[in-house]
């Protein structure tokens, strides 16, 4: 009995023990992915006391940083903005339509943009619309039957590289990441909307 109840005892200790070790981990991992600051006393004693709100701007939180900050933040649409140019850059560089598919949820002021400004090399009868619809397809390793599609494709750097082609639409849609998901949804509504006017 008492050997069971030392087993018992140690094994609550390790499983102390590894509870302990995995909150550690967590939080250093934690702070190297938002990058906080460490706080000083100083900072500690500040954040306890409640600033009167006649006397101080708007405190605002910036997603970026995630650290209150009373500075005013850049408006969104100006980072909005130069995503986009950065995004036009890398898409006239690299043969993309919406380069940041990917890792941005698309807007109809995103669309607008590429709408203003289509490369020349689309394939005839296809929206650009559709085509950045297949591109997300392409970029996962989809490969194309109609022929106009596939040539396309097939002149892009970018496809030539993408790993494990297939056309089976299932086994991409499963390497899409919720982003890209979001988006052909988006994209998938608007085509919709357009066939039923």
């Amino acid at each position: 009995m008492q050997k069971t109840g030392n087993l018992f005892l140690i094994l609550i200790a390790l499983l102390l023990a590894l509870g302990l070790s995995l909150c550690v981990f967590l939080e250093v991992n934690f702070r190297n992915q938002t990058k906080l600051p460490a706080l000083s006393p100083a900072d500690v004693s500040a954040a306890d006391t409640v600033p009167d709100p006649s006397s101080q701007d708007p405190v605002r939180i910036s997603l970026e940083d995630t650290v209150m900050t009373n500075t005013p933040l850049k408006d969104a649409n100006e980072k909005r903005e130069a995503q986009g140019k950065a995004a036009e850059e890398a898409l006239r560089s690299e043969g993309f339509l919406c380069v940041f598919s990917d890792s941005l949820l698309i807007t109809q002021a995103d669309l607008d943009a590429i709408f203003q400004n289509p490369p020349d090399d689309l394939p005839e009868g296809y929206s650009v619309a559709e085509m950045i619809l297949y591109e997300m397809y392409a970029r996962r390793g989809f490969t194309f039957r109609d022929t106009s599609l596939r040539e396309y494709f097939e002149d892009k750097a970018w496809y030539q590289a993408a790993p494990g082609k297939t056309d089976n639409r299932n086994v991409v849609l499963a390497r899409m990441n919720d982003i890209e998901r979001q988006n052909l949804a988006f994209l998938e509504s608007l085509q919709n909307e357009i066939g039923e006017e």
